[in-house]
């Protein structure tokens, strides 16, 4: 009986022992991470750059993603950016953008199984510099013979801008190697450039741009025609009035019979902006855009008058006193007020008890700004005394009927007429003379143009 238990305990145990030793004897078949490298960059900007690896094997287990870490450090795997690009095996790649320019970017494909993840040799690479970016101003300041334009700029793209302005021409897109260029200056921001020697009538192109290390950056492209100022006039049917009056001072009362022939007068005083226009300066002593021009002579005005004809192919000069008399009267509409447009001056005038006098009234004032006479001109009392082309002769000519008349063939002295705002009523009538010396500037003198028809 006692060995017939030690035989069942051997059996029992020597099926126990076969049992565990067949479990201890199973083999590991867990898998090893996928097999991954990281491909070189070489297709990369500014901005952006291609990346990505090779999935060589995934080593029994299949991949469920692949893709790359991307940093400004080494080990991107720990500081960087994960960018997931696919799954399984092959080759993955993937556009990167918005990067930095001139920055140094690290880089690491990797692939994950089951297993775990593994890494690919890390690469790195550093971007290109950027070109700036800029922008194109409207082109402004138009004056005589140049304009103003600039541009304003964001972004130096990483390196810095060493030369900036702007480049024009009469052919689209223009450049600084084929067009004419300025050269404002270094650095981002704002900036305005001076463009001379355009001529009237010419369609330019222009564009503000920026160099640094990447290039010269362009601004988007202007366009613009340099134009003269328009100058207004009103025709002034010719015929036959008295000039001068029996009642006003002793170089106006030898009133006589004149005959003028149709002609054109400007409709304002010129202004300001006009001057600038042509000259490019602005010499009054009473500032304002659409205030006439003063403080220049009558030999000023005939270098104005000579710049402004080659620039419109037109024939303007200062009216003859007997034009301007008879305009300011109304010509052939005259209702023979004794101020031009009526008898009211402050109406019609900027006067000495409307401006110079007037504590809310500083200078000069707008052209237009009052009413005008019977042919639609204004200010022809008032403002600005206005140059006539005659020399001034004391007294009229006795010669009766004078037909266009010119006045003295010398002298020392120009015509001057219509009052100013610093004249009282007598100054500012129609019939009222007064005269400058050539050469003299002064605030209270201003010109309107005539055009002979």
């Amino acid at each position: 009986m006692k060995n017939h238990f030690y035989s069942l305990l051997l059996y029992y145990s020597a099926f126990i022992c076969l049992i565990i030793g067949f479990n201890g004897c199973k083999k590991d078949i867990s898998y090893p991470l996928p097999d991954v490298t990281t491909n070189k960059i070489t297709v990369f900007n500014a901005n952006s750059a291609t990346v990505g690896g090779i999935v060589i094997s995934d080593r029994g287990a299949a991949v469920s993603e692949n893709g790359i870490y991307i940093g400004t450090s080494p080990n991107p795997e720990k500081t960087g950016q994960l960018v997931q690009i696919a799954t399984g095996i092959g080759t993955f790649t993937k556009n990167i953008i918005d990067l930095t320019p001139n920055t140094k970017y690290y880089i690491k494909a990797y692939a994950t199984n089951s297993r775990g993840t593994a890494y690919g040799k890390e690469q790195s690479y550093t971007t290109s510099f950027a070109f700036a970016s800029i922008t194109t101003n409207e082109v402004t300041g138009f004056i005589s013979n140049s304009a103003i334009c600039g541009g304003n700029i964001a972004s130096d793209g990483g390196s810095a801008v060493t030369e900036r302005g702007v480049c024009w021409d009469t052919n689209i897109n223009p450049t600084i190697t084929l067009a004419t260029r300025t050269v404002d200056g270094s650095g981002i921001g704002s900036f305005n450039s001076n463009m001379t020697g355009l001529q009237t009538g010419i369609n330019y192109y222009v564009r503000a741009y920026a160099t640094n290390k990447a290039g010269t950056a362009y601004g988007p492209q202007q366009t613009f025609t340099k134009t003269t100022p328009a100058i207004e006039v009103v025709l002034v049917q010719g015929g036959t009035y008295q000039m001068g009056s029996p009642f006003g001072n002793s170089n106006e009362k030898l009133v006589h019979d004149v005959t003028v022939s149709d002609f054109y007068i400007g409709k304002y005083e010129v202004t300001q902006d006009q001057w600038n226009a042509i000259m490019g300066n602005n010499p009054s002593y009473f500032q304002g855009n659409n205030a006439p021009v003063e403080s220049v002579s009558w030999n000023d005005v005939q270098i104005f008058i000579n710049k402004l004809n080659s620039a419109t192919g037109k024939i303007y000069r200062l009216p003859t006193e007997a034009e301007w008399e008879f305009a300011a009267k109304g010509g052939i509409k005259s209702k023979g007020y004794v101020f031009a447009g009526g008898n009211i001056l402050n109406d019609l005038a900027w006067n000495f008890s409307n401006s110079y006098n007037n504590p809310d009234v500083t200078g000069t004032r707008p052209v237009g700004s009052k009413l005008p006479n019977e042919l639609g001109v204004y200010d022809m009392s008032g403002n600005v005394n206005e140059f006539c082309n005659d020399w001034y002769g004391a007294n009229y000519s006795t010669t009766p009927n004078q037909i266009n008349p010119t006045g003295p063939l010398t002298g020392l002295s120009h015509v001057s007429r219509g009052g100013s705002i610093y004249e009282d009523p007598s100054g500012c009538r129609t019939t009222s003379r007064s005269s400058i010396d050539p050469n003299y500037r002064y605030r209270f003198y201003g010109f309107r143009l005539a055009l002979s028809r």
